[in-house]
C-alpha cells in the first residue's frame, strides 16, 4: 500500500461538531487560486450556524404540532446541509430542543397545549375555537373537561326557546379522555341541527354532566333559553338537564 502523505484530517467532537478540518492534498492538481481561508495546509475556518439552527427549530416546533421531532430534524438537516465546514446542532440536540420549546410554550400537559395558539384558534385563525377548561374532583379523583365551539354558532344557543340535541361518543376520543359530548342546536334559518359545541371529559357521571352543562351556560353568558332537548336515555344527563334548564321538554 502506497502512502500518499495526504494531510487531510478532521476531528469530530463529542457534540457532533467538526474541528481542525484540513482538506485532502492527494490526487488533486495544483490550485492556482487557493481559498482565502485555507493556506499552506492550515485548518479551514468553520462557520458557526448554531444560532440559525436554533431559531429554525423553534419556529418549526411551534408552527406545526403535527410534525414529530424526528421529522423536524430531517427538515433541519436538509436545510442546513452545506459543502462548507460548519458547527451546528446534532440530531439529539434538535429533538431535545423541540420538546423543550413546546413544553415551555404550551405547558407539559395535554390540557395546556389547547389553551394557546395555534390549537386554540379556528383552522383559518379568525376566531377562538377553545372555550373553557374546567377541573373538578369526583370520588377523590381529579377530572377534566375541555370545551370548544365556533363563536357564531354558539350565539344560536341564546335564541328564544331553542331546540337542542346532545349526544356522547366514546370510541374516537384521545387518551386520557373518556367521552366527547356534542351539543347541536336547531338553526331556524337553515332548519337544520348544527354542532355548536364539543366537550371532552375524563369521566361519565352525573357530576360530569352537571359541570359540563354549567360550562355551556357560562360560555353564553348564562343566556341560554332552552325549549326542547333530545338526547340518549342517560339518566344522569337527563336529570342534570332538568335541574339546569327548569325541566325543558325532553
Amino acid at each position: 500500500m502506497q502512502c500518499t502523505k495526504c494531510k487531510a484530517r478532521v476531528d469530530v467532537m463529542a457534540d457532533g461538531s467538526y474541528q481542525n478540518a484540513v482538506s485532502h492534498t492527494c490526487g488533486k492538481t495544483a490550485d492556482t487560486h487557493p481559498a482565502s481561508n485555507a493556506e499552506d495546509g492550515l485548518a479551514v475556518a468553520i462557520e458557526d450556524i448554531v444560532d440559525d439552527m436554533k431559531a429554525e427549530v423553534d419556529a418549526l416546533a411551534l408552527a406545526n404540532l403535527a410534525l414529530v421531532p424526528s421529522k423536524i430534524w430531517e427538515l433541519i438537516r436538509k436545510q442546513f446541509t452545506s459543502a462548507r465546514m460548519v458547527h451546528g446542532l446534532t440530531r439529539d440536540q434538535v429533538i431535545s430542543r423541540v420538546y423543550r420549546k413546546r413544553n415551555r410554550h404550551f405547558g407539559s400537559t395535554t390540557y395546556g397545549r389547547v389553551e394557546v395558539p395555534p390549537l386554540s384558534l379556528t383552522k383559518i385563525g379568525d376566531a377562538t375555537f377553545f372555550q373553557f377548561y374546567y377541573t373538578y374532583v369526583d370520588g377523590g379523583e381529579v377530572q377534566h373537561i375541555l370545551g370548544w365551539g365556533y363563536p357564531p354558532l354558539i350565539r344560536l344557543l341564546s335564541y328564544n326557546q331553542t331546540a337542542l340535541y346532545i349526544d356522547g361518543t366514546f370510541h374516537c376520543v384521545p387518551t386520557p379522555f373518556y367521552q366527547c359530548i356534542v351539543v347541536m342546536v336547531h338553526d331556524r334559518g337553515s332548519k337544520c341541527f348544527v354542532p355548536c359545541m364539543y366537550c371532552l371529559t375524563t369521566n361519565k357521571s352525573e357530576w360530569t354532566y352537571w359541570h359540563t352543562l354549567h360550562c355551556f351556560q357560562a360560555t353564553t353568558g348564562m343566556t341560554m333559553d332552552v325549549g326542547t332537548v333530545s338526547c340518549d336515555f342517560e339518566r344522569g344527563l337527563i336529570k342534570r338537564w332538568e335541574i339546569s334548564f327548569l325541566k325543558p321538554t325532553l
